[in-house]
């Protein structure tokens, strides 16, 4: 909570996005949890902002969560107007990205900004090619690895997905309270649970770019996305998901514009909890505050589910693993 500053809430036109789904928080912890504290999880990014931006809903109909394409899009164009440098996607649906569509027009306003879009592929084993944002020019859309690197078997695939995240048996920070998402927690009464899907693999990357823009602020989203993709770690899969699984140490020894790396972990420096409610501009009604881009998004068919496996990420147990220092790294 200490790296969170204000966001909005594009379901009821109101400045406090709560999330009441639980997958939010997930995909957040996961990019900036803080660390060096002894507690829970640390996400890529020690000190970073997180301007929650709501664009889902849960429905009473499905399992499934509901994200319709008019506020996921206005999400979209507020984040760029409102200083976000780096936009995480952990959602979609089935539907090409058609030139000229309510998703590209939003995705291109974006990027032409500045800012790094990041989106996950979806978890049907499907080409990514025909679902939106994942297909929309100007991503970088992340597929599924698992632990020992082979596709994750819900990761959708293809020509448009850039590069592979884990995205199995993943442990992040989770909301108390009545969410949707079921979850298991741990002992004690903290709330962290493990989940999976490319909702899961997406803000690993979008924690690296921002922890590549800390280091190099001068990086364009071309370079930030070439930078990411030209240094991760070769895998071989069944199906494409970018033909590489990100190294996060590599892209910074690679594109922090000779930034020494730290040797040892730095502590978090205080935050504010929240930052001023962004101002809308003058004329616009208060409970819907459209950025204006350079094109209005045009409406197309809304999808119908999120991106988690059946609708509903199934928890899978942590894992351990026995380390040792590498002497190659540990001075």
């Amino acid at each position: 909570s200490a790296n969170l500053v204000s966001g909005y809430n594009f379901i009821n036109g109101t400045s406090s996005a709560q999330d009441d789904l639980g997958h939010g928080t997930h995909v957040s912890g996961t990019i900036g949890a803080v660390g060096n504290n002894n507690i829970g999880v640390v996400g890529i990014n020690w000190s970073v902002r997180i301007m929650p931006i709501k664009v889902c809903e849960p429905t009473s109909t499905s399992p499934y969560n509901r994200c319709p394409t008019n506020t996921t899009t206005q999400g979209v164009v507020y984040a760029a107007d409102n200083g976000a440098k780096v936009i995480n996607m952990s959602l979609g649906g089935q539907g090409s990205c058609q030139p000229g569509s309510a998703y590209e027009s939003a995705i291109s306003y974006a990027t032409s900004k500045g800012v790094v879009v990041v989106v996950a592929a979806g978890n049907d084993s499907a080409n990514a090619q025909g679902y939106s944002p994942a297909g929309c020019p100007g991503t970088l859309t992340v597929g599924a690895s698992t632990q020992s690197d082979a596709r994750a078997n819900f990761s959708n695939y293809g020509s448009v997905v850039g590069i592979a995240s884990p995205g199995t048996a993943i442990t992040s920070t989770y909301p108390t309270g009545n969410v949707s998402m079921p979850c298991k927690n741990p002992p004690g009464g903290l709330n962290y649970c493990t989940s999976q899907g490319t909702s899961m693999a997406s803000p690993l990357v979008a924690g690296a770019a921002a922890l590549l823009l800390s280091a190099n602020p001068s990086l364009t989203p071309a370079q930030v996305k070439n930078c990411l993709i030209q240094n991760g770690d070769p895998i071989t899969t069944d199906r494409p998901i970018g033909g590489v699984r990100l190294n996060i140490f590599k892209a910074l020894q690679a594109c922090s514009s000779g930034i020494p790396l730290p040797t040892t972990p730095p502590t978090a420096s205080p935050l504010p909890t929240r930052s001023p409610t962004p101002t809308l501009r003058p004329g616009e009604p208060t409970h819907t505050p459209t950025p204006a881009p350079t094109t209005r998004p045009t409406a197309i068919p809304l999808p119908t589910r999120g991106f988690e496996p059946n609708g509903t990420p199934v928890p899978t147990p942590d894992q351990y693993f026995s380390c040792k220092p590498d002497p190659n790294c540990v001075k």
